[in-house]
């Protein structure tokens, strides 16, 4: 039998095989931007670039105008104004939880070319921070900005590449500072739909310190959004929340488009392969409870703690029935910590093609023109990998 390849060229494998993705990614922006697709300065076609809801809210909130951000008309009466011409409002409506306005009026400060280059620094530094810290090194660095999931939040300016700092930090600040990962989990409440598993965790593993700092971060984050915006931002949200319920989860479409494909859920995906509302809630709330069940039970039985983090961002990433392609960014962090348990015990043969396969999975996304979301592949292969891992790692007492 012959030796298996020494480490140094699976590592250099990996370098120029993610060299070669981000060469392809920078092609693919250069030569939009060169036709006028710019998220910085779009000059053709709508203004369709997810960024262009967050500026545009966080400007009427800087006039004191923080309710009217979840009307469109408005966003797109600001959008008109500051680009210099008109379009069909091809924007997602703003119907972020209020506390995010804290984080995107600082932008309406700046014109919007200055205020996106600003965000998609400040967010791709803390998800590079993240994964750094996950996998030190200047190859897993490389793996790291060209996931798939990166790219689709550079080119809409999406909030994917915060919510993985912020999720990966907390994860890895779990036991060494637990009141600075509670701070953390509880920064992440402007995605609500990703700590739904959050609680229960945390309650399981005893973790009060974390569940105490999370919980008053909340109440301050909506004191002092309060205290900004006053109260009616709230009830303005909530009544956008049916139109956003309805666009996304119910007739699928956002603004005159068919939307489902786009969802990375399994609810999404039946729905977007001809399943009818009530077979895909059903699949997604027994998939959602098992994957649920599976990570409070491995966490509670003491995974190791790369493991436990690996099963808890794809499990957080399974419950929910919305999740969009820019959320990939959160089981990407899955397969981080899977990488970096592998180092620290050792991969079986078969792990090391199956997380490449997993890391390629949502490239498959465009191959099918955006019309089936592959998130729930992307999440089981990963689970499967998770499975075997514990089976080997977590007290015999677990059964899967």
């Amino acid at each position: 039998m012959s030796a298996a390849p020494p480490p140094y060229l699976y590592n250099r494998a990996l370098l120029y095989g993610c060299g070669a993705l981000l060469a392809l990614y920078g092609w693919f922006l250069a030569a939009a931007w060169a036709q006028g697709y710019s998220l910085f300065a779009p000059t053709r076609g709508p203004a369709h670039f997810d960024f262009s809801a967050f500026w545009a809210a966080g400007r009427l909130a800087l006039h004191g105008e923080a309710p009217a951000a979840y009307q469109w008309a408005n966003l797109e009466r600001v959008l008109e104004h500051a680009l210099g011409r008109s379009f069909r409002i091809d924007v997602l409506p703003w119907f972020y939880p209020p506390i995010f306005l804290l984080a995107v009026t600082p932008l309406g400060l700046f014109s919007y070319g200055t205020a996106a280059a600003l965000w998609l620094g400040a967010t791709l530094a803390a998800y590079l921070a993240a994964a750094r810290a996950i996998l030190p090194g200047g190859t897993a660095a490389v793996a790291a900005l060209a996931a798939p999931a990166v790219a689709f939040n550079l080119w809409s300016g999406q909030n994917g590449l915060l919510t993985a700092g912020l999720f990966g930090g907390a994860l890895l600040l779990l036991d060494r500072s637990p009141v600075a990962s509670g701070v953390l989990f509880g920064l992440l409440c402007y995605k609500p739909q990703f700590g739904l598993l959050l609680p229960l965790f945390l309650a399981v593993t005893g973790r009060w310190r974390v569940f105490l700092a999370a919980a008053a971060t909340v109440l301050a984050l909506v004191s002092l959004t309060a205290a900004a915006f006053g109260w009616e931002v709230f009830a303005a949200f909530l009544r956008a929340l049916y139109s956003a319920n309805d666009m996304d989860l119910g007739t699928g479409r956002q603004l005159g488009h068919v939307a489902w494909g786009h969802l990375q859920s399994v609810y999404g995906m039946l729905r977007a392969l001809g399943a009818g509302a009530g077979a895909a809630w059903t699949a997604q709330v027994l998939v959602g409870l098992a994957a649920a069940a599976a990570a409070l039970t491995v966490a509670a039985r003491g995974a190791p703690p790369s493991i436990e983090a690996a099963l808890v961002a794809v499990a957080a990433f399974v419950v929910t029935p919305y999740s969009q392609t820019y959320d990939l960014t959160v089981p990407t962090l899955g397969l981080a910590f899977l990488v970096r348990d592998g180092l620290e015990h050792g991969f079986r043969p078969w792990e090391k093609p199956a997380l490449v396969a997993v890391f390629l999975l949502p490239l498959g996304f465009l191959a099918l023109r955006s019309m089936v979301g592959l998130g729930p592949l992307t999440a089981a292969a990963l689970a499967a990998v998770i499975a075997g891992r514990a089976r080997r790692q977590v007290r015999p007492s677990i059964a899967f």
